[in-house]
């Protein structure tokens, strides 16, 4: 595993949703995400390689097709939310349609916010 694929599987993870998902708000978890290592890095290379955007892109583009309990929030709420933030904050040709993709997406709080 590259360490591209490492950052991406990190901020997929349970551990760190419950890390940004104890905020009170979205102005807090926004402040939140430019805080961890994991966004920095990854920026950082969205900043140096069009094909990390496209990577961010693309996992936007799966997590954004999952099927999810229509009960409950989406679990990928928080992945989506970073990713989309991260395509936004470097002006990636792929933002349009990051933000097409998670406009569809259901169940979906903190990623709405961007949209």
């Amino acid at each position: 595993m590259n360490l591209i694929e490492k950052i991406v599987q990190d901020i997929e993870s349970i551990d760190f949703a419950a890390r940004l998902n104890v905020v009170s708000s979205s102005r807090s978890f926004f402040d939140s995400i430019v805080e961890e290592p994991e966004v920095i890095s990854l920026q950082q290379s969205m900043k140096e390689s069009d094909e990390v955007c496209n990577i961010v892109l693309r996992r936007i583009e799966l997590l954004s097709k999952l099927e999810i309990n229509q009960l409950y929030e989406n679990p990928n709420d928080i992945p989506l939310a970073v990713f989309l933030w991260l395509l936004l904050s470097v002006k990636s040709k792929y933002s349009s349609m990051a933000v097409s993709l998670v406009s569809k997406t259901p169940k979906c709080w903190y990623a709405r916010k961007l949209i």
